[in-house]
Order: C-alpha cells, then sequence, then structure tokens
C-alpha cells in the first residue's frame, strides 16, 4: 500500500479494545488568563477527548464536547480559539462560544487535512479536488479561492512564516519537490528537489529554515516497522541547502491496521517537533526493543536518547512551556511510582486531575 496515502486517511474509527494515551498538542492561555497546555486523551479509537490542563493546578477541564472527535489541533493565531478536523470538516471553537462550529465549504472537495492558520480568520489547507491535492485558502464564512492546484501536481503541507507559503508539491510521476510562493502572488518557484525521494509532513521554523519527513514509498501489510528520516535545509547565501540528519524507526501498528495500539492521529504523535534549536523525535530502538524519545541538536549536528520507557510502554512527542519539554504516552495508573509517564483521575468532586511528565530541555533520564 501506498504509505503517502494512509497518511490522508489516518483518522477512521474501529471497534476494538484499545490502550490509552494522553499527550500534549499545543501551549496556549485559558479564557481566565491561565498558561495551559492542550491534551488529546484517547481513551479508544472511538473515544477522543480534547482536555486544556492547568500544570499549576493540576487540573484538566473539557475543551470540547464530548460530541466531537478531534484531530488536528491548531490554536488560532490571536488565541481566541482553536481549530480541529473532525468527520472531514474544519471545525472552530471560540472560547467565548459554548460549541464550535464547522466552515461551511461547499466546494466539491474532500479529504480536508494540513490547516495552517494566516490570521484569525483565514487559513490555508489541502484537499482533495478530483483526483489531485490542492492548496486551498477560506475565511470563517466559507469563502473559499484556490491557491496551488492542477492536473500533474499534489500541492501539500502549507506552511507560511513571515509571510510567505512553503508547501510539498508531488508529481504524478513519483517527483517531490519543496515550493515557494509569496503571498497575494500567483506564480510559485521550487526551491529544493528531492527526486523520487518520497517526503511529507513539512514544518518551516521561520523563512529561512525547516525540515521534512521522508519515509517508505510503499508499505506492506506484513512489516513490523515503518523507516523515516528527517531532512533539514536552510538558506544559505541565497541558496538553500538540505541535509538528511537522522533516522527513525516508528512500529506500524502505532499508526496503521486496526490494532488496539493505533493512535486515533496515526502518526501525528509521533512526529519530530522543533523546540528552541532541538529537533525531538521518537524512534524505536531495535537493539533494546525500546520505543523512545531521543533529541537532534541542530548547531552540535548529533543526537541522542532522552527518555524510554519500558517496553511495551511508550512515549509521544512533547511541547514546551515554562522553559519545560512536556511529553505524552500511555496512561499510567495515578501515584504508583511511574513518573516518567502521564496519568490521570477523577476526584469526589468530578474534577479531573492529571499528570504530564516533564524534563528540562537538555535532560536525559
Amino acid at each position: 500500500m501506498k504509505l503517502s496515502n494512509i497518511f490522508f486517511v489516518c483518522c477512521i474509527a474501529v471497534s476494538v479494545h484499545a490502550i490509552e494515551y494522553l499527550y500534549p498538542v499545543g501551549t496556549g492561555i485559558s479564557p481566565e488568563g491561565s498558561d495551559v497546555i492542550y491534551l488529546i486523551y484517547q481513551r479508544s479509537l472511538e473515544h477522543v477527548e480534547l482536555f486544556a490542563w492547568d500544570p499549576i493546578e493540576g487540573v484538566a477541564h473539557k475543551a470540547l464536547l464530548s460530541a466531537y472527535t478531534p484531530a488536528f489541533f491548531h490554536l488560532l493565531p490571536d488565541n481566541s480559539g482553536f481549530s480541529f478536523i473532525d468527520q472531514g470538516r474544519i471545525r472552530i471553537k471560540q472560547f467565548e462560544k459554548r460549541s464550535p462550529f464547522t466552515i461551511p465549504l461547499y466546494a466539491p472537495i474532500d479529504t480536508i487535512t494540513s490547516v495552517e492558520w494566516i490570521d484569525a480568520q483565514h487559513c490555508y489547507f489541502t484537499a482533495r479536488y478530483a483526483d489531485h491535492f490542492g492548496i486551498f485558502a477560506t475565511d470563517l464564512e466559507g469563502n473559499m479561492t484556490t491557491v496551488l492546484s492542477d492536473d500533474g501536481h499534489d500541492f501539500l503541507y502549507p506552511q507560511q512564516p513571515a509571510g510567505q507559503l512553503f508547501f510539498i508539491r508531488r508529481s504524478a510521476s513519483g517527483n517531490y519537490d519543496i515550493g515557494t510562493q509569496l503571498v497575494n502572488e500567483h506564480d510559485y518557484h521550487i526551491i529544493l528537489n528531492f527526486e523520487e525521494t518520497p517526503i511529507a509532513f513539512l514544518r518551516m521554523i521561520d523563512a529561512e529554515h525547516g525540515f521534512v519527513i521522508q519515509h517508505q514509498a510503499y508499505l506492506d501489510r506484513h512489516d513490523t516497522f515503518s523507516n523515516f528520516a528527517c531532512w533539514y535545509f536552510k538558506k544559505i547565501d541565497g541558496q538553500w541547502k538540505k541535509e538528511r540528519i537522522f533516522e527513525f524507526n516508528i512500529p506500524l501498528d502505532l499508526f496503521f491496521g486496526d490494532t488496539p495500539q493505533r493512535f486515533y492521529e496515526s502518526i501525528v504523535p509521533l512526529l519530530p517537533v522543533h523546540i528552541d534549536g532541538n529537533i525531538f523525535f521518537i524512534n524505536h530502538n531495535m537493539l533494546t526493543n525500546r520505543l523512545g524519545l531521543y533529541r537532534y541538536e541542530l548547531q552540535k549536528e548529533h543526537y541522542q536518547l532522552a527518555f524510554a520507557p519500558k517496553e511495551p510502554l511508550i512515549c509521544c512527542s512533547p511541547t514546551s512551556l515554562f522553559g519545560l519539554i512536556f511529553y505524552g504516552g500511555n496512561v499510567v495508573e495515578y501515584n504508583d511510582g511511574y513518573v516518567h509517564l502521564p496519568s490521570m483521575y477523577l476526584d469526589s468532586d468530578y474534577a479531573i486531575h492529571v499528570t504530564v511528565p516533564f524534563m528540562m530541555p537538555t535532560q536525559n533520564w
């Protein structure tokens, strides 16, 4: 099966006994003015909740009604609310409103992914039109425009640092490039060519630095792991240069198939993230048979293990708050002595108490 297609149809629930996960998806300011970390709680593939957790108080509150199944969380640029994708639609939850609303997109598109907010009223997103993927823009009322689309290419993973749109272009023949387009201009140009090397999950650190994930072209259902590589690129003296900086392996059953340990958001909770000059990533060490959190230091150009729980427990990619690195993983029993994985319990007043593990940016367990 073609792996790139899996990434676009990943959030499909199946009815199996599931493993519980709790992991961070972003940070923000609560309507009351407190710093919060947004957490996805996956009780099962059919029961996914979004919490806003105050790390000072240690108490979490539901950020959404349980009727919704959130994926691909994004905080709005002005912190007035957040967006998520549910049932193939872009939904907005504004903090001043009790319920989210859906952006009414009536064009013949489907498979919406990769939302990137321009400002609090406008966003880019990837969607399929006819037989190919394009990049589109919309406001909250659903006034949609086509940004990049043609019959010979897919345009994927929009990113917009400093008013400049970056994206992945995939040709019908299977060639991959990274391109850029100035906002409000029609033409674009290619800055990096990856030829037949399949890439996905473009992330721009700023307008002159970014990274992208190389993946296998195809998966076999008998495979146990999928191999990935991270390419870092930057603009030097007006020229873009790329470098393959590390590889990592992810167990296939965590993001593909109908296994009880699969993430609802597929591989998203396990993707590399950039925090303060470091790229944190999840990797399964074939020698120790443990899935751990690793840290690649861009300046020193090397990586090392930050934390690895005992197999079969796993951890997820982190986020940063107060200068600390918070990460998620399997939900373990509260106060069972295992302080390096998230836990939660409901007290007699029905308050949700949550513990999310953290470390210093350069700390190793």
